[in-house]
C-alpha cells in the first residue's frame, strides 16, 4: 500500500477557497484537489487497504500520484531517493555551467555591492589563454558534457567589450570543434547595452541576459548611481525594450534586489513594466540585498536590512503584487538547490585566474578552489562541495531544493560554511506564494477546466 512522500507541500489556493494544491519537491510537480478529495484520499492512504481491481478508479488514482511523486510505497525508504537526487544532481549533468569573470571594474556605484571589496581588476592576455586551456582539459576529463552554458560577469562585463567578444568567439569554437551545443549568457546593469551588435549575438548564441532594477525611478536611481551620481533608471528601461523587441527568443531576467527602503515601491516597478509593455516578456527574480563576506563595507545594507519576519513579510508583499498583475516568475526563486558551491559542472574564473564555485566569494583567496595555471582543484574544493546535513533535515519537506541551506548565508552568519543555515520557516511561509506565482497561468487552467490533474470525488472514494 503506499504512504504520503515526506517531501509534499500542500496549501490552500489563495483564489478559490475550495481548492488544495500540492506541490511535491523530488518530482517537481503539482497537483491540485478539492478538500473533500483530499480529504477522501487520507481516509484511503490510512486504511492501508490494496486494491486488487487495477481497473477501479481507486487504483488508477493512487497510481498517478505515486507517478507524481505524491505517493510512495510503504517500503520506500525516501532518504535513499533524496540521496539519488542529491548525488545526480552534483555528478550527472551533461551541461557545464561556465562563468567567467574577466573584470571587476563597473561604470557604476550602487550603494549596496557586494563586491566593493574588489580593485578593479581586468584579465589579462596570459589568465585569458590559460582560462581557455584549462576548460580544455576540464572537457577532456568529463567526456559526458555535451552543452557548454557560458555566462559573462564582472563586475560590468561590457566595460569590456575586447574581452566581452574574445570570450564568446573562442569558447562558441572550442565547442564547435567538440561537437557540443553552445549558447551564452549576460548578467549586466544594462547601461551599455548601446554599445554591442545584438543582430551578432544572436548569431552567435545568445540564451538570455539579466538586468537589475530596485523600484520605480525615484527609488532605483537612489540605489544604482553612475559614478557621477546620475541615475540610471530610463536606460535600463530602454535597453529590456530593445532586447524585448528581437525577432528571436532572448530570456530575460530582472533581478529587484530589496530592502527596507525600496519593498513598498516595487509595485510602482512593475505597473512601470506593463507601462512599457514588457511585462509579458521578461522573468522577474525578487532577492533580498545580501551583504558582502567582508563585513562593514555597506553602510546602506547596515541600514535597511531584514530580520526574518520582515523578510518573510516583504516575500509575501511583492509575490502578491507580482500575482495581481499576472508577471513570470524564476522558477529558481526560493531554491538553494542545486548550489553552484556542489553542482560539480558549474565553475567560476576570476580576472587574476582564480576558481571559486560561488560569485559572493570571488576575490577571497580563502575560498579560492583552484587556479586556471594549474591542474586540478585545491582541498578547499572537496570541502566546499560536500553535500551533508543533520538527520533531522531529511525529514523537511523542503530538502530537495534546500540542500542544507545557502553555504554563503551560513558562512555569513556563522564564519563558516559548514554549518547548516536553516531557514525551514522563511520556506514555509513564501514557498506557496512562489508556487502559486510560477504557475498561475497553469492553476487558473485547471481551475476553470477541471481537466485530468483534478482528481473528482468518485476517483479515489472506496
Amino acid at each position: 500500500m503506499y504512504k504520503f512522500s515526506n517531501y509534499n507541500l500542500w496549501f490552500p489556493y489563495s483564489n478559490n477557497d475550495n481548492y488544495l494544491l500540492g506541490y511535491n519537491y523530488v518530482k517537481e510537480t503539482l497537483i491540485i484537489l478539492s478538500k473533500k478529495d483530499k480529504t477522501n484520499l487520507e481516509i484511503l492512504i490510512s486504511s492501508k487497504k490494496d486494491k486488487e481491481d487495477k481497473n477501479c478508479g481507486a487504483f488508477q488514482s493512487l497510481k498517478k500520484l505515486e507517478e507524481l511523486g505524491f505517493l510512495v510505497k510503504d517500503d520506500v525508504d525516501e532518504k535513499e531517493v533524496i540521496e539519488k537526487v542529491f548525488k545526480k544532481g552534483k555528478f550527472t549533468n551533461d551541461r557545464l555551467y561556465f562563468v567567467i569573470a574577466y573584470t571587476t571594474k563597473c561604470n557604476m556605484e550602487c550603494v549596496y555591492c557586494f563586491q566593493q571589496h574588489i580593485k578593479g581588476v581586468q584579465m589579462n592576455n596570459f589568465i585569458k589563454e590559460k582560462t581557455l586551456k584549462w576548460l580544455e582539459r576540464y572537457l577532456d576529463s568529463n567526456k559526458s558534457i555535451r552543452n557548454i552554458s557560458l555566462n559573462l560577469f564582472g563586475g560590468e562585463p561590457l566595460v569590456d567589450l575586447e574581452s566581452f567578444n574574445f570570450f564568446i568567439d573562442r569558447v562558441r569554437k572550442i565547442s564547435i570543434q567538440r561537437g557540443l551545443s553552445f549558447g551564452f549568457s549576460l548578467t549586466t546593469n544594462g547601461v551599455l547595452i548601446e554599445k554591442i551588435n545584438l543582430n551578432n549575438l544572436i548569431l552567435n548564441e545568445l540564451k538570455g541576459i539579466q538586468f537589475t532594477l530596485d523600484g520605480p525611478r525615484k527609488i532605483h536611481d537612489k540605489r544604482r548611481l553612475f559614478k557621477n551620481k546620475s541615475g540610471s533608471f530610463n536606460k535600463i528601461i530602454q535597453a529590456i525594450k530593445k532586447i524585448s523587441d528581437l525577432s528571436c527568443k532572448v530570456e530575460i531576467i530582472v533581478e529587484v534586489n530589496f530592502d527596507k527602503q525600496n519593498i513598498l515601491s516595487l509595485s510602482e516597478l512593475f505597473d512601470e513594466f506593463i507601462k512599457n509593455g514588457i511585462d509579458k516578456k521578461i522573468i522577474v527574480s525578487p532577492e533580498p540585498v545580501l551583504p558582502a563576506a567582508k563585513k562593514n563595507l555597506s553602510s546602506h545594507y547596515e541600514v535597511y536590512k531584514l530580520n526574518e519576519q520582515e523578510l518573510i513579510e516583504a516575500y509575501k508583499h511583492i509575490l502578491q503584487e507580482i500575482n495581481k498583475r499576472n508577471l513570470k516568475v524564476s522558477k529558481t526563486l526560493g531554491r538553494f538547490y542545486p548550489c553552484t558551491f556542489t553542482h560539480k559542472n558549474n565553475i567560476i574564473i576570476g580576472p587574476d585566474g582564480k576558481i571559486y564555485k560561488c560569485a559572493f566569494m570571488m576575490g577571497f583567496n580563502v575560498f579560492s578552489v583552484g587556479e586556471v595555471i594549474n591542474e586540478g582543484y585545491n582541498s578547499i574544493h572537496d570541502e566546499l562541495s560536500q553535500i551533508s546535513f543533520p538527520a533531522k533535515c531529511y525529514e523537511c519537506k523542503f530538502l530537495p531544493i534546500c540542500g542544507g541551506g545557502c553555504k554563503y548565508k551560513s558562512y555569513l552568519k556563522y564564519g563558516d560554511f559548514k554549518k547548516i543555515y536553516c531557514e525551514k520557516r522563511l520556506l514555509e511561509e513564501i514557498q506557496p506564494k512562489i508556487i502559486e506565482c510560477v504557475y498561475q497561468d497553469r492553476i487558473r487552467s485547471i481551475c476553470r477546466e477541471k481537466d485530468a490533474n483534478i482528481f473528482t470525488d468518485s476517483s479515489i472514494k472506496e
